[in-house]
């Protein structure tokens, strides 16, 4: 057996014996299946092990008791800060409901800015693998299957997945598997107005948005700020330089001081 071989074989047996017990949310399915999908997924578009391994192990630090330190520890530091990418800070002291969209956020944001692209190939495997499972569900369950997550807004899933999309599609855009996403996106939120894969509409007019901030970009009034949000009124949006119908308002990112926060995603 290859140096290589036996790195990703050590990965899938990490993984399966981390996520041992565990199901799919919804279903009897083994979690590891979810997993094993990704990783297969990322070896349609590259052959770079340490994305491959990164894939099998994404939710190993997120969902079980394993931690990052193990991960370093065993496959490396850049296994390590890909698996670190793909874990969110779940809040634990918080309802998951209500931290749901700043997580998303978070993850959007370190998609765009990382500087190793197997962040991106890995993100793409486990989406891929998320859409699959979510349209085979939503044709048994419709509009039922939201009850099952976090967050019970098809429109948010919406926004989120196909953001996602408009992220990865630079780098990944010429792959089947990004196709296939963009295409499973689309269908599963058919109904759902907002931005296709390309990024035509404009996004929903309401959303929440982390930390306090003065809008000066929408119509120069601030909104009230509710548990640490700030509801931003996009439908009203008066920025001409903005693609997609969308804003960015000039203000001080809750996470780093100097970059301004986009509205949504939308616009970047």
């Amino acid at each position: 057996m290859s140096h290589e071989s036996e790195f990703l074989s050590h990965a899938v047996g990490f993984a399966s014996r981390a996520h041992a017990g565990q199901v799919r949310k919804g279903s009897d399915m083994p979690y590891i299946v979810h997993p094993a999908e990704a990783m297969a997924v990322c070896a349609s578009f590259t052959d770079d092990v340490e994305v491959l391994a990164a894939a099998v192990l994404h939710d190993v630090v997120e969902d079980t008791d394993a931690t990052i330190e193990e991960v370093r520890e065993l496959f490396g530091e850049r296994v390590a800060m890909l698996v670190a990418g793909e874990s969110e800070d779940k809040r634990e002291h918080l309802p998951a409901a209500d931290t749901w969209k700043i997580r998303k956020e978070e993850s959007i944001e370190h998609l765009r800015e990382a500087e190793d692209p197997g962040v991106r190939m890995v993100c793409l495997g486990d989406k891929l693998s998320n859409i699959r499972s979510i349209q085979r569900d939503f044709a048994q369950l419709g509009d039922g299957l939201w009850q099952r997550f976090n967050q019970k807004d098809p429109a948010e899933h919406a926004w989120y997945y196909r953001t996602i999309a408009n992220v990865l599609k630079n780098e990944l855009g010429e792959t089947e598997a990004w196709h296939e996403y963009a295409s499973r996106v689309d269908s599963v939120f058919a109904d759902i107005e907002g931005p296709a894969e390309g990024g035509g509409t404009s996004p929903p007019a309401r959303t929440l948005y982390p930390g306090p901030c003065r809008l000066t970009a929408l119509l120069g009034q601030p909104r009230v700020a509710v548990f640490s949000q700030v509801e931003i009124d996009t439908s009203r949006c008066r920025v001409s330089t903005c693609r997609s119908g969308a804003c960015r308002p000039p203000r001080p990112s809750p996470y780093r001081a100097s970059a301004p926060r986009p509205c949504g995603g939308w616009c970047r």
